[in-house]
C-alpha cells in the first residue's frame, strides 16, 4: 500500500510536465532550474570594513554615503533558496516566488533592507547615460601606464592590478555586492563606470543597481553565476520563506578589513597619529584621543621607537638620496646579521624591530632605512 507521504509527493508532480508545484510556479521554471540554475555556481558576497585611520579615504566614502549597513559582512546564503529564487523569477517584473511566498526585489525594497535612500535619478545613472570619457576613467582609477583592451575599436576592459589600492578594494566589493562576477582579474567597462562614480563621490542608488543586476542575471541564463545570494536569502526570510537547518549554506568571502587591505601589494602605510583601532563588526573605527596630555602609543619607548622609525622610512623620497640605496635583499640581510649580533644586549627591542621591518618587506613597501637605523645596517658587515 502506498504511504500518505508518497501520495503527497506524487500529487505535487503535475501530470502535465512532472514538476514539483511546491518548489516551482510552472514547468518552465522547473526546466530552467534543471537546465540552467543548478549548473551555475553561487557568487558569495562579502563585507568591507576599512579602518578610519589606516584607510581614511575608504572609510570616509562609506560614511558620507550612509553605507554602514550595506558594507557589513553578510550572513551565509541558503543554496536551495537562491536557486529556487532565480528559477521562479517572473520575467519583466521585480518579483519571484519561493516556496509559496512572493518575494519582491524592486529597488525600494532593497534600499529599505540596507537603510538607504531612493534617488529619483542618481549621479551615477546620469553619468553612465552621457558620453563617458574612458580615458578620464582610467586616469582617475589606475596607476600610470594602464591601458584599455580594445575590441574592435571599443574599450572593453583593463587589468584590475592596474587599479590603485583603494580602487582595487572597491572593485572587489563591486564584484561581490553590486555587479557580481566570480573572476575579478579584469575590470569591465560597466564596472569601471560604477567604480569611477564611487571613487569620485557621485551618488549611487544601490537598490536600482542591484535590481537591474538581478534582472540581467536572469536574462543571461545565469551563465555568469548566481549573485546577490545573501541578499536573496534575507529578502526571502523577511517574506516568511521557511527552510530547515540541514540545507546547504554558502558562506560569504572573508571581510575586507584593515588587515586584508594592508596585504594588497602596493598598499601605503598611513601614519596613525594618536589613537587605536577598535575592529568590530562592520566598519572598523579608530578611537582618537581626546585628552591632549594622553595618547594610546605604547609606553615602552624601546618598543615604540622602531615603529615610528619604520613609518618615517616610508616618507623618504629615494631620488633625493645622496648615495645609492641598498636593495631590499641587502637591507634585510644586513639587518638580520645586526639583529643577531645585538640579540643578547637588547633582545626585546631588536626582535620587535626585526619583525616589523620584515612585515613591511613582505608587503613590498620598505625601501631604505632611516638615519637612526643606519648603525644596524652599516657597511662593515660586507667585509
Amino acid at each position: 500500500m502506498m504511504s500518505s507521504k508518497t501520495k503527497r509527493a506524487r500529487s505535487a508532480l503535475s501530470s502535465e510536465g512532472a514538476f514539483n508545484r511546491h518548489k516551482f510556479i510552472s514547468k518552465d521554471a522547473a526546466d530552467r532550474y534543471r537546465k540552467l540554475v543548478v549548473k551555475s555556481s553561487v557568487i558569495p558576497e562579502r563585507g568591507l570594513a576599512p579602518c578610519e585611520v589606516h584607510q581614511p579615504q575608504l572609510f570616509q566614502n562609506i560614511m558620507q554615503r550612509g553605507w554602514s549597513d550595506f558594507v557589513k559582512q553578510p550572513e551565509p546564503a541558503v543554496l536551495s533558496i537562491v536557486r529556487e529564487f532565480y528559477a521562479n523569477m517572473v520575467e519583466g517584473s521585480s518579483r519571484s516566488f519561493v516556496r509559496g511566498r512572493q518575494v519582491s526585489f524592486d529597488y525600494g525594497t532593497i534600499n529599505r533592507y540596507y537603510h538607504l535612500p531612493n534617488f529619483e535619478r542618481d549621479e551615477y545613472d546620469i553619468y553612465a547615460s552621457e558620453h563617458v570619457d574612458v580615458h578620464q576613467i582610467i586616469r582617475e582609477l589606475c596607476q600610470p601606464g594602464a591601458e584599455w583592451v580594445i575590441n574592435p575599436g571599443e574599450p572593453i576592459r583593463f587589468k584590475s592590478s592596474n587599479l590603485t589600492v583603494s580602487n582595487q578594494v572597491w572593485h572587489k566589493f563591486i564584484c561581490a555586492k553590486l555587479l557580481p562576477v566570480a573572476h575579478t582579474s579584469s575590470v569591465t567597462k560597466e564596472r569601471a563606470i560604477l567604480l569611477y562614480a564611487i571613487a569620485t563621490k557621485r551618488s549611487v542608488d544601490v537598490g536600482k543597481v542591484i535590481q537591474k543586476s538581478l534582472c540581467n542575471i536572469r536574462k543571461s541564463g545565469m551563465t555568469g553565476g548566481l549573485g546577490h545570494s545573501s541578499l536573496i536569502t534575507a529578502l526571502c526570510r523577511n517574506e516568511g520563506v521557511v527552510w530547515n537547518e540541514k540545507e546547504e549554506l554558502v558562506d560569504p568571502k572573508p571581510i575586507m578589513d584593515k588587515s586584508f587591505i594592508m596585504e594588497i601589494p602596493g598598499w601605503s602605510f598611513e601614519p596613525m597619529g594618536a589613537g587605536h583601532c577598535d575592529e568590530t563588526a562592520g566598519t572598523s573605527h579608530c578611537n582618537k584621543t581626546t585628552d591632549a596630555g594622553h595618547n594610546d602609543e605604547p609606553s615602552d619607548q624601546d618598543e615604540a621607537e622602531p615603529i615610528r622609525e619604520v613609518r618615517q622610512t616610508l616618507t623618504i623620497d629615494l631620488p633625493r638620496q645622496t648615495q645609492r640605496p641598498l636593495s631590499l635583499d641587502e637591507q634585510i640581510r644586513r639587518l638580520e646579521r645586526r639583529v643577531r649580533s645585538y640579540h643578547r644586549r637588547s633582545e626585546e627591542r631588536f626582535d620587535h624591530l626585526y619583525k616589523c621591518l620584515f612585515a613591511l618587506h613582505d608587503r613590498g613597501v620598505m625601501h631604505v632605512f632611516p638615519p637612526r637605523m643606519q648603525p644596524y645596517v652599516s657597511s662593515d658587515d660586507d667585509s
